[in-house]
């Protein structure tokens, strides 16, 4: 297959696939629109997107490149699953590492990798990096299970020059960027709404994210939530518009050229923000809203799908319930949120980087729980906000499920940005201790160093990361730096302050291939009243043990108290 019919191949993928080509709304008002000069501030803000964006791809296309040779040198499968593993480690803006062999057989890391990839695309062969020139980048691409994704390919050779096959790189330009943000001390663009659109108008990368992998009409408004877009000839510019309640928004616009590659950068501001408010949390109600979705659930099993699909569009029910497919796509919502119905949120992640769509996609295939995230601040992923959320979700049949949310209706929380890089980091070092040393001697390193923390596999965190474990799929803990006097114990009995099994999770996450979650508990320290809120990142080992790390993100005073049954 040469590389001309592959591009062919991707946009029959991505017009043929519902949850990824969802056109975007045009604006058929007479909003008044007009083009202005681009300010100092928005100028710096494109130019330094402009440079991640580039950064990103030279990044992935050198460790590509480094990564294959070291691949062209190995002699065994094992070795080549070793040099993956120990690669993405080191990585955590990597999704996915696969590598095919000239046969295209494929060698997957980490062992639990849902769906694959190359159902999806076929894997380039030797002609195809011969006739472009190197890399092949596809993107944005729906991989079941995975969401919208980027592909980035490279040929692998021996010492010799001899084909032996091609190494990928699938990632979301979210991570990507996140991690670009975390280490740096900040970025220019971090208050817009973002929207990266390739040459052909489909959008790669969005603040909004389940508007990835839909396609803008060009030359004419584009409504993507709160802000206007409109595919420009001209190279730069910006332009201004009225927003909710009659504020004024500026949209700014510039072209890259990326790897022969074209991309629109669209960063967007309301003019008249007023400053975030940190004020008191508000107390969600948990279990009202879990009777919400209960008795939805029960209308759709005793009168069937249509009509309980009908009472949540019509607005029946106090608190927000959503009928959603089991590949993310909203089915019906209430009435303020109908603009949502038949938008893909399987892309969609809150503050520090939880996957909330898919966690909800995977807790109702075991049977339903609940999900909590921070739902990132209007438009912007960057800004150090969120607004916490609590959803409730119950499976109806293999297609769909029932979603509600409890969601942050008043004051942001403040968001530690190196919280998730950290745990993150300390997780992947844990991983590849493990792939270089061996499972039982990560179990020793700490099982030898009780009450420590991250830095025992890593010095590269400044976050207190201190909750470290080893579990196997069975809920067993063989090694917890904390609590050593747990090691041997099944833990599934481990509830949070929602009555849900924390292990039963964490399982869930390893085995769907890891990623970031939650836990709420009564503070440890024993303050009356408080509760703590621990992130954690999880990463699956090899199909008997995977590994967590976690910190404290937030003490607060009677956050989740009210509303949780005893």
């Amino acid at each position: 297959m040469r590389i001309e019919h592959a591009h062919k191949l991707l946009l029959l993928v991505l017009i043929g696939c519902v949850i990824a080509v969802l056109s975007a709304g045009c604006i058929t008002t007479d909003k008044e629109i007009t083009y202005t000069e681009l300010s100092s501030e928005t100028e710096e803000a494109l130019a330094d997107f402009a440079d991640d964006i580039r950064t990103m791809y030279t990044t992935c296309v050198l460790d590509m490149y480094y990564l294959g040779d070291q691949i062209g040198k190995a002699e065994t499968e094992k070795d080549v699953q070793r040099i993956i593993n120990d690669y993405y480690a080191e990585k955590i803006w990597i999704n996915r590492i696969v590598y095919y062999d000239a046969a295209g057989n494929s060698v997957e890391t980490p062992i639990y990798s849902p769906g694959k990839i190359s159902d999806t695309i076929p894997v380039p062969t030797e002609e195809d990096f011969i006739s472009s020139g190197g890399a092949v980048n596809f993107g944005p691409v729906y991989i079941p299970e995975l969401g919208m994704m980027e592909l980035l390919y490279a040929p692998v050779f021996s010492p010799t020059g001899e084909y032996k096959g091609c190494l990928l790189i699938a990632t979301e330009a979210y991570l990507l960027l996140q991690e670009g943000h975390r280490l740096a001390d900040g970025v220019k663009y971090g208050d817009y709404a973002i929207l990266l659109a390739n040459r052909d108008g489909v959008i790669t990368y969005a603040t909004q994210q389940e508007y990835i992998g839909t396609k803008l009409e060009k030359g004419v408004p584009n409504k993507i939530r709160n802000s206007i877009i409109i595919l420009q000839d001209d190279l730069t510019g910006a332009y201004q518009y009225a927003g909710k309640d009659d504020t004024q928004v500026t949209t700014a616009w510039e072209k890259v050229l990326v790897h022969q590659n074209e991309y629109s950068i669209f960063l967007t501001k309301n003019d008249n923000d007023a400053p975030v408010n940190y004020g008191d949390q508000f107390t969600p109600q948990p279990d009202q809203m879990r009777d919400d979705v209960t008795a939805i659930w029960r209308y759709a099993f005793t009168s069937g799908s249509e009509p309980a699909m009908e009472r949540i569009n019509g607005g029946f029910y106090f608190y927000e319930v959503y009928a959603v497919s089991t590949d993310g796509t909203i089915l019906a919502a209430p009435p303020d949120k109908k603009e949502t119905i038949g938008l893909n949120y399987i892309n969609g992640r809150g503050r520090y980087g939880i996957s909330y769509m898919k966690q909800m996609i995977t807790t109702a295939q075991q049977g339903g729980g609940y999900i909590a995230y921070f739902d990132p601040s209007d438009d912007t992923q960057l800004s150090e906000a969120g607004l916490f959320t609590i959803a409730y979700v119950m499976p109806v049949n293999d297609d769909w499920f029932i979603m509600g949310l409890s969601p942050g209706a008043t004051n942001y929380t403040e968001i530690n940005n190196k919280a998730s890089g950290d745990v993150a980091t300390v997780v992947r070092a844990i991983l590849g201790y493990a792939h270089e040393k061996g499972v039982e001697n990560a179990i020793k390193k700490i099982a030898d160093n009780p009450g420590a923390n991250g830095t025992v596999f890593t010095e590269d965190i400044s976050t207190n990361v201190d909750n470290i474990v080893i579990f196997d799929y069975n809920g067993t803990i063989h090694a917890n730096m904390q609590v050593p006097e747990m090691n041997g114990e099944n833990a599934m009995y481990y509830t949070d302050l929602f009555g849900s099994s924390v292990v039963r999770k964490s399982v869930i996450i390893a085995k769907s291939g890891g990623g970031i979650t939650y836990d709420y508990q009564w503070d440890d320290g024993g303050i009356p009243n408080y509760a703590d809120l621990w992130l954690y990142s999880i990463e699956p080992i090899d199909d008997t043990y995977f590994t967590l790390a976690g910190t404290t993100v937030i003490t607060t005073e009677n956050y989740v108290k009210n509303g949780i049954r005893k």
